[in-house]
């Protein structure tokens, strides 16, 4: 499937459900990347499902010349949205501030940040245990002869 990073392998899911019930009505998995070709064959798998009462209705992903005469012929009544939608329709005037900010990886103009390994002096002068360098001291005699004692005990 070719993306703005490359091509990558995978598919494409396209699932009906339907609206008032929340009920999957078919589902599909096909290996192509574009979906605009994947809406008749929907169409069609849920005909035997559909109602006069049904409408079908699809993103901006499904907009084609070929789907749109196809659905006119077949006098299927459906709600495809198109790419320029949200500029012409009044209620997205202010989505321009909603917008998202550009993917962090995308922008390769930012030099690459690095980090120092901390000095081992700060280190030690910090945490003073063992892992800064210091020797443990062993355990007195005492406490190892109670802990082998109570191990044999168990």
């Amino acid at each position: 499937m070719a993306t703005s990073k490359g091509v990558i392998q995978g598919y494409t899911g396209v699932a009906t459900v339907d609206a008032a019930h929340q009920i999957i009505g078919d589902a599909q998995a096909h290996g192509v990347g574009a979906e605009h070709e994947l809406l008749l064959g929907v169409v069609a798998a849920t005909a035997p499902l559909r109602t006069t009462d049904t409408l079908i209705t699809a993103d901006a992903g499904y907009h084609s010349e070929a789907n749109l005469r196809a659905l006119a012929e077949a006098q299927v009544p459906t709600l495809i949205a198109d790419k320029d939608m949200r500029p012409r329709d009044a209620r997205f005037a202010t989505q321009a501030r909603y917008t998202a900010l550009p993917h962090a990886l995308h922008d390769k103009s930012r030099p690459a940040r690095t980090f120092a390994a901390p000095s081992a002096t700060a280190d030690r002068a910090h945490c003073g245990r063992s892992a800064c360098g210091r020797r443990r001291r062993r355990p007195s005699a005492t406490w190892r002869s109670s802990m082998v004692a109570s191990a044999r005990a168990t």
